[in-house]
């Protein structure tokens, strides 16, 4: 890789004849192991807290060898009031010794985690990262760095442990993974310890501020960092950090062969796919092994919504649920739920029961949630039955001006064609195994007095072509594009 020249008058010109042992490994990482560029463009994540502040000089110090662009981005979570905004204005102020415009971005993380059912640490994370990929895409970076540590590591493997994650928790934090498809996280300092940081910013005269969470007991991760992790090094195992590392890296490989397989399993298994949810055929997901099952689940979960790994207490409801009553429900989080529907185990998103209804002209052409619908008189040596099931020939004399596209409701009934006498549409659906997840998509064309259309399925008899028909109305829905 091409480095660049650092001018002789610049402060940093002999630091590559006096690299400490820490930048070397820090600058090996990089380049060797996250594959980062000669002119990459990085947002770096700066808290103000020791392990961020050692990031940002050390990869401020790499920029004049490899001329990467810096970007510090810091978020306020508004936790610790004042506290909070001086750590602000304190990070600004380092960034502005380095010649480096700060970006910064607020949130109010408690408002955040009320009204999501999240933890205090939940929220943050989620509010942090997506500042960061906002920060990202608006200033073309392919890179946001975090100063994750070994230390990270170690707490966030015994916190999955606790909470009786997978296989996939228990990797622990990747070195590597993409936030967005344009953007990639890297953990510059994944394999070093806190006490190294502290080492060299002590050695170094870099300030930094404390972040006084980190000495709060309420949360699970600092009761882990305080007590636990402690007790194992006095009492057990010194070299925690390191074995836990080690285990993390097994388990990776493991996990990669795992996804490996479960992707292969992925296209045979789901069925019923829509922007909310999927279902799984539960025909062969009960052949599997329980513990491949449990991978699978979570694989599905995490994949399709970007959350955080499951709870095995959760994986084990789920599977439990394939053996439950038909019609059973169970919430996977505030916003996802599960539901046995006769052979499939359905998950999708929890939709407010708002009614999708747009009114329409006889003959019309528009768009409806994504979809096309047209409606135009055509001749009779145009009338194709069974072209598709989105497509249906209407009597066009029997047809009002105005015409009602909705959701269905309960209650709603019909004569479908073919048949003698009214039927429940709801008792229809049912009857033609349309599944719960493909219940919500059902919509209905209506003269708002009589359903004329059970759209993709049926038309009402009494709105059929006959021998008697003199002018046709085709009507057509073009569904948006999964």
């Amino acid at each position: 890789m091409k480095k660049k020249k650092i001018a002789d008058e610049h402060p940093l010109k002999d630091f590559e004849l006096n690299k400490s042992q820490l930048l070397k490994k820090v600058e090996n990482y990089l380049i060797n192991e996250l594959f980062v560029e000669n002119g990459d463009k990085l947002v770096i994540a700066v808290s103000g807290g020791v392990d961020s502040i050692v990031l940002l000089n050390l990869i401020y110090q790499l920029s004049f060898i490899y001329n990467f662009k810096i970007i510090p981005a810091h978020f306020n979570h508004k936790l610790r009031g004042k506290r909070a905004d001086d750590d602000e204005k304190f990070v600004k102020s380092i960034c502005n010794d380095y010649k480096l415009k700060c970006i910064s971005g607020k949130g109010d993380v408690r408002q955040y985690a009320g009204k999501n059912s999240l933890s205090i640490e939940h929220a943050a994370r989620v509010l942090r990262y997506n500042f960061l990929e906002r920060v990202a895409h608006e200033n073309n970076c392919s890179l946001v760095a975090t100063a994750h540590t070994l230390d990270d590591m170690t707490e966030t493997f015994f916190l999955n442990l606790l909470r009786g994650s997978g296989i996939t928790g228990l990797c622990g934090i990747p070195k590597k993974r993409l936030l967005t498809k344009k953007v990639s996280l890297i953990r510059p300092l994944i394999n070093i310890t806190k006490d190294e940081l502290k080492s060299y910013a002590n050695k170094k005269g870099l300030k930094w501020s404390e972040d006084e969470s980190n000495k709060l007991m309420n949360f699970t991760r600092n009761k882990i960092r305080k007590k636990l992790i402690p007790l194992i090094r006095e009492d057990f195992e010194p070299g925690i950090n390191e074995k836990i590392q080690r285990t993390t890296s097994l388990l990776s490989g493991a996990e990669r062969y795992i996804k490996d397989y479960v992707a292969e399993l992925t296209e045979k298994i789901i069925t019923n796919r829509t922007s909310d949810g999927f279902a799984i055929k539960l025909g062969l997901f009960n052949s599997l092994d329980d513990f491949i099952q449990g991978e699978l689940i979570e694989h599905l979960i995490t994949t399709k919504y970007h959350q955080s790994p499951l709870t095995m207490a959760n994986i084990e409801r789920l599977k439990d649920l394939s053996e439950s009553k038909i019609g059973t429900i169970v919430d996977i989080s505030k916003d996802l739920f599960a539901l046995k529907d006769r052979n499939k185990l359905i998950i999708s998103k929890k939709r407010k029961n708002a009614q999708r209804r747009i009114e329409l002209k006889k003959e019309d052409e528009t768009e409806f949630t994504g979809m096309k619908i047209i409606l135009k008189e055509v001749k009779k040596k145009d009338v194709i039955f069974n072209q598709s099931v989105n497509i249906e020939y209407l009597d066009y004399d029997l047809i009002p001006q105005r015409l009602i596209l909705r959701s269905w409701e309960k209650g709603d009934v019909f004569n479908p064609l073919g048949m003698k006498g009214k039927m429940k549409v709801s008792d229809f659906l049912i009857n033609n195994k349309v599944s719960i997840l493909d219940k919500k998509e059902i919509l209905l064309l209506s003269t708002g007095k009589d359903i004329v259309w059970v759209c993709g399925m049926r038309i009402d008899d009494k709105y059929k072509v006959t021998n008697q028909t003199l002018r046709y109305l085709k009507v057509e829905i073009i569904p948006k594009v999964q």
